[in-house]
């Protein structure tokens, strides 16, 4: 995922993927749900 400024702590951040989820690196909000209207492909 590219940088991205964090709607919470409003920081240039390199967010981390956490349990299938995009946190901040700064602050460890969670940035990017779950599933984020994501789906499979065959």
């Amino acid at each position: 995922m590219a940088i991205q400024i964090c709607p919470v702590c409003s920081q240039e951040t390199d967010p981390v993927m956490v349990h299938g989820h995009y946190q901040c690196s700064i602050c460890g909000t969670n940035i990017s749900p779950c599933c984020d209207g994501e789906t499979c492909e065959d």
